[in-house]
Protein backbone atom coordinates (compact mmCIF):
# COMPACT_ATOMS: atom_id res chain seq x y z
CA UNK A 1 0.00 0.00 0.00
CA UNK A 2 1.33 3.06 -1.08
CA UNK A 3 2.47 6.03 2.02
CA UNK A 4 1.13 8.92 1.73
CA UNK A 5 3.21 11.99 3.21
CA UNK A 6 0.45 14.83 2.21
CA UNK A 7 -2.24 14.64 3.79
CA UNK A 8 -5.59 17.69 5.00
CA UNK A 9 -6.34 18.27 2.00
CA UNK A 10 -9.55 21.23 1.10
CA UNK A 11 -11.37 19.97 -1.66
CA UNK A 12 -14.04 21.63 -0.08
CA UNK A 13 -12.68 24.73 -0.86
CA UNK A 14 -12.50 23.94 -4.76
CA UNK A 15 -15.49 24.17 -7.48
CA UNK A 16 -15.41 23.20 -10.63
CA UNK A 17 -15.84 26.24 -12.36
CA UNK A 18 -14.24 27.14 -15.77
CA UNK A 19 -12.22 23.96 -15.61
CA UNK A 20 -10.88 22.12 -18.55
CA UNK A 21 -12.48 19.66 -20.94
CA UNK A 22 -10.01 16.82 -20.47
CA UNK A 23 -11.75 15.03 -23.49
CA UNK A 24 -11.45 18.19 -26.04
CA UNK A 25 -7.78 18.38 -24.74
CA UNK A 26 -6.89 14.59 -25.95
CA UNK A 27 -5.53 15.47 -29.33
CA UNK A 28 -3.72 18.93 -28.15
CA UNK A 29 -1.99 16.96 -25.06
CA UNK A 30 -1.44 13.62 -26.33
CA UNK A 31 -2.65 13.09 -29.89
CA UNK A 32 0.94 12.80 -31.97
CA UNK A 33 1.79 9.42 -28.97
CA UNK A 34 -1.56 8.14 -29.55
CA UNK A 35 -1.37 8.17 -33.26
CA UNK A 36 2.13 6.03 -32.96
CA UNK A 37 0.76 3.37 -30.45
CA UNK A 38 -2.82 2.62 -32.53
CA UNK A 39 -0.10 2.43 -35.70
CA UNK A 40 1.99 0.09 -33.92
CA UNK A 41 -0.69 -2.04 -32.65
CA UNK A 42 -2.57 -2.02 -36.09
CA UNK A 43 1.07 -3.74 -37.03
CA UNK A 44 0.65 -5.81 -34.40
CA UNK A 45 -2.34 -6.97 -35.53
CA UNK A 46 -2.40 -7.33 -39.02
CA UNK A 47 0.33 -10.32 -38.83
CA UNK A 48 2.55 -9.00 -41.00
CA UNK A 49 5.96 -10.67 -40.86
CA UNK A 50 9.30 -8.72 -39.08
CA UNK A 51 11.83 -8.74 -40.43
CA UNK A 52 14.45 -11.84 -39.66
CA UNK A 53 16.38 -11.14 -36.00
CA UNK A 54 17.64 -13.00 -33.35
CA UNK A 55 15.71 -14.87 -30.83
CA UNK A 56 16.98 -12.34 -28.17
CA UNK A 57 15.72 -9.37 -30.39
CA UNK A 58 12.45 -10.37 -30.99
CA UNK A 59 11.98 -11.32 -27.12
CA UNK A 60 13.38 -7.60 -26.56
CA UNK A 61 10.99 -6.22 -29.24
CA UNK A 62 8.37 -7.98 -27.22
CA UNK A 63 8.84 -6.44 -23.99
CA UNK A 64 9.56 -3.19 -25.09
CA UNK A 65 6.09 -3.18 -27.15
CA UNK A 66 4.62 -4.93 -23.95
CA UNK A 67 5.75 -2.52 -21.57
CA UNK A 68 4.57 0.63 -24.24
CA UNK A 69 1.11 -0.66 -24.41
CA UNK A 70 0.45 -1.24 -20.67
CA UNK A 71 -2.36 0.49 -19.77
CA UNK A 72 -1.73 3.97 -18.47
CA UNK A 73 -4.33 6.49 -17.08
CA UNK A 74 -3.43 10.43 -16.62
CA UNK A 75 -4.13 11.71 -14.15
CA UNK A 76 -6.97 14.70 -14.83
CA UNK A 77 -5.96 18.10 -14.10
CA UNK A 78 -7.21 19.58 -10.88
CA UNK A 79 -10.49 21.82 -10.60
CA UNK A 80 -9.93 25.67 -10.48
CA UNK A 81 -9.98 27.31 -7.01
CA UNK A 82 -12.56 29.68 -6.33
CA UNK A 83 -11.93 33.29 -8.25
CA UNK A 84 -8.75 31.69 -9.85
CA UNK A 85 -7.82 31.77 -13.61
CA UNK A 86 -6.94 29.05 -15.89
CA UNK A 87 -5.22 28.76 -19.13
CA UNK A 88 -3.69 26.27 -21.20
CA UNK A 89 -0.19 27.27 -22.66
CA UNK A 90 1.52 24.36 -24.77
CA UNK A 91 1.75 21.34 -22.87
CA UNK A 92 1.41 23.54 -19.37
CA UNK A 93 -2.39 23.92 -17.52
CA UNK A 94 -1.57 27.41 -15.51
CA UNK A 95 -3.59 28.07 -12.65
CA UNK A 96 -3.62 32.12 -11.18
CA UNK A 97 -5.14 32.89 -7.85
CA UNK A 98 -6.47 36.45 -8.02
CA UNK A 99 -3.89 39.30 -6.73
CA UNK A 100 -4.33 40.14 -3.04
CA UNK A 101 -3.44 43.72 -1.91
CA UNK A 102 0.05 43.37 -1.25
CA UNK A 103 1.90 45.47 1.66
CA UNK A 104 3.08 47.75 -1.09
CA UNK A 105 -0.10 47.97 -2.81
CA UNK A 106 1.17 46.39 -6.14
CA UNK A 107 -0.19 43.11 -5.42
CA UNK A 108 1.53 39.65 -5.53
CA UNK A 109 -0.36 36.18 -7.16
CA UNK A 110 0.44 32.74 -6.79
CA UNK A 111 0.48 30.44 -9.83
CA UNK A 112 0.72 26.67 -10.49
CA UNK A 113 2.28 25.06 -13.42
CA UNK A 114 1.22 21.39 -14.35
CA UNK A 115 2.79 19.68 -16.99
CA UNK A 116 1.95 16.35 -18.44
CA UNK A 117 4.53 15.33 -21.22
CA UNK A 118 5.86 11.66 -22.71
CA UNK A 119 8.39 13.60 -24.38
CA UNK A 120 11.05 13.06 -21.91
CA UNK A 121 14.40 12.55 -24.60
CA UNK A 122 14.47 9.02 -22.39
CA UNK A 123 15.16 10.48 -19.12
CA UNK A 124 13.81 9.22 -15.57
CA UNK A 125 12.41 11.87 -12.88
CA UNK A 126 15.77 12.11 -11.46
CA UNK A 127 17.11 13.38 -15.14
CA UNK A 128 14.25 15.04 -16.08
CA UNK A 129 14.41 17.43 -12.48
CA UNK A 130 17.92 18.25 -13.18
CA UNK A 131 17.27 19.37 -16.76
CA UNK A 132 15.07 21.81 -14.97
CA UNK A 133 17.45 22.38 -11.85
CA UNK A 134 20.43 23.01 -14.97
CA UNK A 135 18.26 25.28 -16.54
CA UNK A 136 16.53 27.46 -13.75
CA UNK A 137 19.55 27.55 -11.41
CA UNK A 138 18.25 25.32 -8.69
CA UNK A 139 19.18 24.09 -5.42
CA UNK A 140 19.83 19.92 -5.68
CA UNK A 141 16.73 17.44 -6.12
CA UNK A 142 15.38 16.21 -2.90
CA UNK A 143 14.23 12.62 -3.23
CA UNK A 144 10.67 12.07 -1.53
CA UNK A 145 10.12 8.30 -3.31
CA UNK A 146 10.56 6.56 -6.34
CA UNK A 147 10.47 8.49 -9.00
CA UNK A 148 9.62 11.47 -6.96
CA UNK A 149 11.49 14.77 -6.43
CA UNK A 150 11.53 17.89 -5.39
CA UNK A 151 13.29 21.50 -5.73
CA UNK A 152 13.67 24.61 -4.75
CA UNK A 153 14.87 27.68 -7.34
CA UNK A 154 15.46 30.49 -5.18
CA UNK A 155 16.29 32.61 -7.84
CA UNK A 156 12.95 32.30 -9.25
CA UNK A 157 11.13 32.18 -6.34
CA UNK A 158 9.74 29.17 -7.22
CA UNK A 159 9.76 25.07 -6.20
CA UNK A 160 9.23 22.17 -8.67
CA UNK A 161 7.96 18.39 -8.23
CA UNK A 162 9.01 16.21 -10.80
CA UNK A 163 7.09 12.65 -10.47
CA UNK A 164 7.42 9.70 -12.99
CA UNK A 165 9.16 7.50 -15.52
CA UNK A 166 10.57 7.76 -18.63
CA UNK A 167 8.17 8.79 -21.14
CA UNK A 168 5.39 9.58 -18.39
CA UNK A 169 6.26 12.57 -16.48
CA UNK A 170 4.35 15.10 -14.46
CA UNK A 171 5.65 18.62 -13.02
CA UNK A 172 4.14 20.88 -11.20
CA UNK A 173 5.91 24.19 -10.53
CA UNK A 174 4.64 26.87 -7.92
CA UNK A 175 5.60 30.30 -7.20
CA UNK A 176 3.87 32.78 -4.88
CA UNK A 177 2.15 32.60 -1.72
CA UNK A 178 2.11 28.77 -1.07
CA UNK A 179 -1.64 29.66 0.98
CA UNK A 180 -4.85 27.24 1.50
CA UNK A 181 -5.73 27.46 -2.02
CA UNK A 182 -2.27 26.41 -3.39
CA UNK A 183 -2.02 23.71 -0.38
CA UNK A 184 -4.94 22.27 -1.74
CA UNK A 185 -4.47 22.45 -5.42
CA UNK A 186 -0.87 21.59 -5.30
CA UNK A 187 -1.12 18.07 -2.75
CA UNK A 188 -4.57 17.24 -3.39
CA UNK A 189 -3.04 16.68 -7.14
CA UNK A 190 0.07 15.12 -5.91
CA UNK A 191 -2.26 12.63 -4.23
CA UNK A 192 -4.26 11.90 -6.75
CA UNK A 193 -0.62 10.78 -8.96
CA UNK A 194 1.10 8.85 -6.60
CA UNK A 195 -2.12 6.93 -5.69
CA UNK A 196 -3.29 6.05 -9.11
CA UNK A 197 -3.12 2.11 -10.05
CA UNK A 198 -2.31 2.76 -13.61
CA UNK A 199 -0.76 6.17 -13.64
CA UNK A 200 2.49 4.01 -14.22
CA UNK A 201 4.33 1.35 -15.55
CA UNK A 202 6.24 0.82 -12.67
CA UNK A 203 3.60 0.60 -10.21
CA UNK A 204 6.15 1.28 -7.47
CA UNK A 205 6.25 5.26 -8.71
CA UNK A 206 5.37 7.36 -6.30
CA UNK A 207 6.15 5.22 -3.16
CA UNK A 208 7.55 6.97 0.02
CA UNK A 209 10.82 5.90 0.77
Amino acid sequence: MRKLILSGVLAGSLCLTGCVDLGSLWDHFFGGDEEAESAALETAASGQKLPAQSADAAIAQNMEFFEQSQQIDIVPFPPVPLRWTQEIVGKTVIYKSPLDSGVDGQGTASEVRITYTRRTQNLDALGFINSYITLHKCEAAKRIGVGFYTAACPSAEANVIVIGEAGNMYQIEITGVYDRAVKALVEGYVVQVISGKRVFRDRNIGLIE
